[in-house]
This record gives structure tokens, C-alpha cells and sequence, in this order.
């Protein structure tokens, strides 16, 4: 994990957050973590709770076939393994596009609209250990786990908004509830948030530069 500064973590409690009406679930639960250097704050994305700016938009994403099964969005039955679940194309990105970049587009886009970024295109599965890949003919997002999974137990990660750890956690809700009020994907002074990708989840001009070790496997 990245940095070594003591910091509080805040993962809001319930799955359904930031709806066009306003916060659900609004309640944050605090522990201790030594990594990063901003405060995430979980963020469902799925049906039944999809943060996004109209009634069209979650209408849009709750039929879209590719969307609306994606491991990453719904977890109302838990984190499914990066074992069990099918590969779903990658997003393909103008070379250049950095990790952020593409996380943040994604997010932007399903929360907004329900549907994939313009500034991306469809493209083959990536193997399913691999999250991100980037050579000189553009960089590839897994839609299989966009977000990251946890390398040790191949369990698919959620998208998080992260925060400055000098807000604090009414300074967050705040911010979660302006946002919604402004039907603005991302709150003020927030970033959006994937997982710290090991060596192994990467791919670089179509090269493995480690091998993933979860338990059974994660190809």
C-alpha cells in the first residue's frame, strides 16, 4: 500500500448513496488504515441505489446488458470473486489516458448518463488479473473489475470517492450532499478513487510484469 501516514478511512454505511434526491445512507463508519493520503468513502453505482442525475439515466443503466451485471456496480450480495465472475470487454483509451483518467471517466459517465464514456470504445476482454493496460495504440480499462480487486483474496472492489483527510466527516456528508443538490458526479475537492494496482493487475505494451498470486488463480 502507498504511504505510511496514519489516517482515518470512511466507508459510508449502506449501499445506496448519492440519488438525484439527495444521500442515503448518509451515516459514515471510521477505522484506521496506513495507506494514501485521502479519505474514500465507498460509493454504490448499481441498481437499486444508482447515484445518477435522472430517472432516464438509471432507466438506461438498469437495461444496459454489459452495465447492469458488472460485478463492480451491484454487490447487494457481496464482493463476488475475480475468479467467479465471466470477463467483460475492456474500454479502450486514446494512448496516454492515465489509470485516474479512465477510472474518473467511467464513473463520470455511468453516474451521469448510465451508459459507457464516448471518449472510449469497446474492445476485448482483458485476462481477468489484469485491470489497466497501456502501450503506444491506447490504454485498456478491465470492465471485469475497473476499480481493482484485492489482490490476496480476488474480491471485486467498488468505485470510491476520496477526500482530503482534513475534512472531516460531516465535511464529507456535506460534500456528498451539495454534490447531489448540483447533480454533479464528483463532489468538490473529491477524487475518484480505485484500488492502489499491485504490479500484477497491469499490463504494459502487452507484457505481464508480475503474475498475480490469489488463492486458486485468478485467469
Amino acid at each position: 500500500m502507498r504511504g505510511r501516514a496514519r489516517r482515518r478511512v470512511a466507508a459510508l454505511a449502506g449501499a445506496a448513496v448519492l440519488t438525484a434526491g439527495g444521500v442515503l445512507g448518509a451515516g459514515l463508519a471510521q477505522s484506521d488504515d496506513h495507506s494514501g493520503d485521502q479519505v474514500p468513502v465507498r460509493v454504490a453505482t448499481g441498481p437499486g441505489g444508482a447515484p445518477v442525475d435522472s430517472g432516464a439515466a438509471a432507466a438506461r443503466l438498469s437495461d444496459d446488458a454489459l452495465l447492469k451485471g458488472a460485478p463492480w456496480l451491484d454487490q447487494s450480495m457481496g464482493s463476488p470473486s475475480i475468479r467467479s465472475v465471466r470477463a467483460l470487454p475492456s474500454l479502450v483509451f486514446p494512448a496516454g489516458t492515465t489509470y485516474d483518467d479512465a477510472i474518473t471517466a467511467l464513473y463520470e459517465s455511468v453516474r451521469s448518463t448510465g451508459a459507457l464514456p464516448t471518449s472510449a470504445t469497446l474492445g476485448p476482454a482483458l485476462p481477468k488479473d489484469i485491470v489497466f493496460a497501456v502501450s503506444r495504440d491506447g490504454s485498456r480499462l478491465s470492465l471485469t473489475a475497473p476499480y481493482g480487486y484485492d489482490v490476496g483474496t480476488g474480491n471485486i472492489l467498488m468505485p470510491s470517492l476520496a477526500f482530503p483527510p482534513s475534512m472531516s466527516a460531516d465535511d464529507v456528508d456535506a460534500a456528498l450532499r451539495d454534490a447531489a443538490a448540483r447533480g454533479r458526479a464528483v463532489p468538490a475537492g473529491a477524487r475518484v478513487a480505485g484500488n492502489a494496482l499491485d504490479a500484477c493487475q497491469m499490463l504494459r505494451d502487452g507484457h505481464r510484469v508480475a503474475t498475480c498470486e490469489t488463492a486458486g488463480g485468478a485467469r
